[in-house]
């Protein structure tokens, strides 16, 4: 039997109300003030000082009880002699232990705490300032060109993904932009932000393999946010650098449907474009819905294709000349259309056909 001044230190003790109480206001707190970082912080470290010291005031300490209802330690003649010095040296060890406890759980709450402030002021996303000019068009704002002498350095990735063997943010719009490729569907994802592919400069991102000569580029394109911005545009583009005013031809089609071959006849020229639909008052020369879109280079001629749901894909609109040297560089692009907003285009099936006439 233990004796009497030792079984108080083993009775299971319940969390009081206090402690659920502290618990709830921890939580509610982190919940109502979760934009304070200082009172979170705060807040956390004083419930976590308070949580502890209702937690040390039940610890069981169970190696004690183990050591005292030892046969050898129970059956000592001399243990009623002793009693007062080994009930000190009990409570001597098991005050040391607690505090030890204390202290760990204590230091556990104070780096969870900072770590959670660290992380949270490392995803908190800067504010970005976005000229007018880039603002989209709406019922109260007319989009209008950048400044002329306006450029932002593109920025690069010499990685390669699926069939491109590189990929950029053409523009360096205020939103870096995003790629992957799924071997298993072959289905390019690409995320961008950007005001326009259109005026004298461009912001999109952009999959791109260099060549030359003759080339074809084809795609099934799809945009799974419905809602998105009307003027998005998901494309295939021939260009003739990566700089953002580059010459280009470029067949896009829009969020809301449209679908044109726009071209940059020069560096830092505004862009021309043919419509093939939505023509203001002329016949669509493709109707329904578009799902496949491609270019063709055949020395200085550029050509358009587009297929529907019910239609194979094929050549339509005008021809239109451009001078590339080579070599220049060939791939899929998007663009949100909105300058500090990100949305996502989805390309699949993309056949890419080079001079020589062979599919990678």
């Amino acid at each position: 039997m233990i004796p009497h001044f030792y079984r108080r230190s083993f009775e299971p003790r319940s969390i009081d109300k206090g402690t659920i109480l502290q618990l709830l206001g921890f939580w509610s707190c982190q919940y109502y003030f979760k934009t304070t970082a200082g009172l979170k912080l705060i807040l956390f470290l004083c419930f976590g000082v308070s949580f502890v010291s209702n937690l040390c005031s039940f610890a069981n300490i169970q190696p004690f009880r183990n050591k005292l209802i030892h046969p050898d330690f129970i059956i000592s003649n001399s243990m009623h002699t002793h009693k007062c010095s080994v009930k000190k040296d009990f409570l001597e060890e098991q005050s040391v232990l607690r505090k030890i406890c204390r202290f760990l759980i204590f230091f556990a709450f104070l780096c969870l705490s900072i770590a959670t402030q660290q992380t949270k002021a490392q995803t908190i996303t800067p504010k970005v300032e976005v000229p007018d000019w880039a603002l989209p068009g709406s019922a109260s704002h007319t989009q209008v060109p950048p400044p002329a002498d306006f450029h932002r350095t593109t920025r690069t990735e010499a990685k390669a993904i699926g069939i491109f063997t590189g990929q950029s943010d053409v523009g360096a719009a205020l939103m870096s932009g995003s790629s992957d490729y799924n071997p298993v569907t072959k289905q390019y994802r690409i995320v961008s932000a950007g005001y326009n592919v259109w005026y004298q400069r461009d912001e999109f991102r952009y999959l791109w393999v260099e060549t030359s000569g003759d080339v074809s580029l084809s795609a099934d394109v799809d945009f799974p946010d419905t809602a998105g911005y009307d003027d998005r545009k998901a494309f295939v583009v021939i260009r003739q650098s990566l700089d953002d005013d580059s010459k280009e031809a470029v067949v896009a089609l829009h969020g809301g449907g449209l679908l044109h071959l726009a071209w940059r006849p020069q560096k830092g020229q505004l862009m021309k474009e043919v419509r093939i639909n939505h023509r203001k008052g002329m016949t669509d020369l493709i109707s329904g819905q578009i799902t496949r879109i491609g270019i063709q280079k055949r020395g200085e001629s550029f050509t358009l294709s587009a297929g529907t749901l019910n239609d194979p894909i094929h050549q339509a609109g005008d021809v239109i000349q451009l001078h590339l040297d080579p070599p220049f560089y060939v791939g899929i692009g998007f663009c949100s259309h909105l300058p500090a907003k990100t949305d996502t285009a989805l390309f699949s099936k993309v056949i890419l056909v080079n001079p020589a006439g062979t599919q990678p």
